[in-house]
């Protein structure tokens, strides 16, 4: 699957929203470990695919794996001993399964939305064929203490550079070993990145392993994707300039498309609108862009209830997005398949 170009509107693709807030708010999971959603991998996978089957079932074309904060040192929280490879074994095999399972739905010609059971169906002739992005988040996610919103990690650069070398190079060997996954498994997403200076080691990460076969050749089917966490349309989370992380991912051959999530989309949307107009000037690779639908109070350590976005206003919003460029859209924290579906019951005027 090519990534959509900026002036091909038809091929408006339309990303999953959260996993771990989804979880936690619709199927009461407590989800307060380090692994955080991966921890249901092991303990309820089958929770996994039915999230993965929700935003499917909404109108989602692309699906996120549930290993957003795999890493090797937080795999103690885990009852009896896995491995991260055996983790990335079932994150992989659960998403295509659930994908696998939208087809047979839509071949079937039954496949209701779960997020609003009286809208329409979502038909196979309005919709993309579904495909999986391996979720990999920021190191600061794995750090824990809202890291991956500061960018403060307190270690290393080269730390941080086997982390991430060691965590992909993990993915990728299963994906070497399961060619099976390869029809649905077409993308990574390197995602909340908070600063330059992981923008940079990530970028040495992606060259390092693309030289290297077997990665080399898994590493040319896929396409990646690298999502910044910004403050506003001035400066990302850590508080480097937008435009010059930009332009670094611009000029990096290895990634394919850029973009922002986890970021609240102010008043209107407006926010994000500034930011996606950011990304336009400074690169013409394919945009994403998933928000958050919630704003994040830090006094009281919780949600905002009164800062919830509708998913018919995030619908609207969005429009203004696709407009600005964004050519992937869906969202971040907060987001339920209820919002996925909206966008995907506005992809026309989103095309239009």
């Amino acid at each position: 699957m090519s990534p959509p170009t900026c002036n091909d509107h038809a091929a408006l693709v339309i990303l999953d929203g959260s996993m771990g807030s989804y979880l936690e708010t619709h199927y009461q999971q407590d989800l307060s470990t380090k692994l955080w959603s991966t921890k249901l991998l092991h303990s309820n996978p089958h929770l996994i695919r039915q999230v993965h089957l929700d935003y499917l079932r909404a109108g989602a074309d692309i699906i996120s794996t549930g290993t957003y904060q795999i890493a090797e040192h937080n795999l103690d929280d885990l009852e009896g001993h896995y491995t991260m490879r055996e983790l990335f074994h079932q994150a992989f095999r659960l998403a295509v399964e659930s994908c696998q399972r939208l087809e047979q739905e839509l071949q079937k010609g039954h496949s209701n939305t779960m997020a609003n059971p009286n809208s329409e169906q979502v038909t196979q002739n309005r919709r993309q064929p579904p495909r999986v992005a391996l979720s990999l988040g920021s190191f600061g996610a794995v750090v824990g203490g809202g890291a991956e919103y500061t960018g403060e990690f307190g270690c290393a650069d080269d730390q941080i550079y086997q982390f991430h070398r060691n965590r992909l190079q993990v993915a990728l060997d299963v994906l070497a070993e399961e060619p099976q996954y390869s029809t649905y498994v077409r993308w990574v997403a390197f995602e909340t990145i908070p600063s330059y200076r992981e923008l940079e080691i990530l970028t040495q990460v992606l060259h390092d392993l693309g030289q290297i076969s077997p990665w080399r050749t898994i590493l040319q089917r896929l396409k990646v994707w690298v999502s910044l966490v910004c403050r506003d349309s001035v400066q990302i989370r850590h508080g480097e300039s937008l435009a010059k992380c930009v332009e670094l991912l611009h000029q990096c051959p290895d990634v394919a498309v850029v973009g922002v999530n986890c970021t609240y989309p102010g008043d209107d949307g407006g926010s994000i609108r500034k930011i996606l107009e950011v990304f336009r000037k400074a690169t013409d690779k394919p945009l994403v862009c998933y928000p958050n639908v919630q704003l994040w109070d830090e006094e009281l350590n919780q949600w905002s209830p009164s800062s919830l976005v509708s998913p018919a206003s995030f619908a609207q919003q969005a429009q203004s997005w696709a407009r600005s460029g964004a050519t992937i859209l869906g969202g971040c924290c907060c987001t339920t398949p209820a919002h996925i579906h909206q966008l995907y019951r506005a992809r026309e005027a989103f095309e239009g």
